[in-house]
């Protein structure tokens, strides 16, 4: 294994950067965005999911209705109502890269990061560990 060095990391998938690394690094990439498409695809279609650190569920809420809820490690970052196409996001208490590239696969959510703050469709979220509602 080659050792990551300063200069490697800043041209991960760049031309000229170490070539064994920027395969690891896109190849980590490509299995996060398929997970995150498969969450997707599985929490817009209320259906059960779970791979790797993300799980879909689909609650009874009630006698009458149910909550389709997308996980992280555990921590809840969307929920919806059954059917419905309004979803409830946020961090679930972590803005790391992986979280936001789970809520930037739900339709509707835009989220951008700027020295270490979040925006949420082009507004500042000035806290996402707080719930946000997105059409």
């Amino acid at each position: 294994m080659v050792p990551l060095t300063k200069r490697d990391s800043s041209n991960l998938g760049v031309e000229g950067s170490n070539p064994s690394i920027s395969a690891m690094f896109n190849q980590k990439l490509e299995i996060m965005r398929a997970i995150t498409n498969d969450a997707v695809n599985a929490f817009m279609n209320d259906q059960n999911f779970s791979r790797s650190n993300t799980t879909v569920k689909v609650e009874r809420a009630g006698f009458s209705y149910h909550i389709t809820c997308m996980y992280l490690f555990g921590n809840l970052i969307a929920q919806k109502l059954r059917g419905a196409s309004n979803i409830d996001i946020r961090s679930g208490g972590w803005m790391s890269v992986t979280t936001k590239e789970r809520l930037n696969g739900l339709p509707g959510v835009t989220i951008q990061q700027k020295k270490g703050v979040w925006y949420l469709n082009g507004e500042l979220w000035r806290n996402p560990s707080d719930c946000k509602f997105v059409v």
